[in-house]
């Protein structure tokens, strides 16, 4: 099994300079098709390598394609495509929620507290903003 202990730094290092220029071709090309940063693929491609050195969970005598080459690199694209799933995981759970023009008028706090001077402040500060857009920008809102 390769990478099987920590002792093997060269055998390492030469697995990841033939792969790696590999597997960052397919990074590459799963950032183009997903319209992701390509930076992003090239931290999954190395994080690919560091995973497999950390887990190592690569074991040869599962190899079922006669070429070896195609084999090990069949297991770092599935590897890989498991990386770019997670990363589209947690950016789905961080996303950012964007304001509106009037969520700055009214903050929650206000909202309870409300005379009607005030009230009528915002209500012309509102016709104004809204007096300032074009007409898609006042059909979106």
């Amino acid at each position: 099994m390769l990478c099987s202990s920590n002792d093997d730094d060269a055998l390492y290092e030469h697995f990841v300079g033939r792969f790696l220029p590999d597997v960052q071709k397919e990074c590459k090309r799963i950032c183009e098709n997903r319209k992701i940063d390509p930076h992003v693929g090239l931290q999954i491609a190395h994080e690919t390598f560091e995973r497999l050195r950390k887990y190592k969970s690569f074991k040869t005598d599962e190899i079922k394609l006669p070429n070896e080459r195609k084999a090990i690199l069949v297991y770092l694209y599935r590897f890989c495509i498991r990386l770019f799933d997670t990363y589209h995981k947690k950016a789905e759970k961080s996303e950012v929620n964007f304001k509106s023009y009037f969520d700055d008028i009214l903050s929650p706090q206000e909202k309870r507290s409300a005379d009607i001077k005030s009230l009528k402040e915002k209500k012309d500060l509102a016709v104004l903003i809204m007096e300032n857009l074009n007409p898609k920008e006042r059909k979106i809102i």
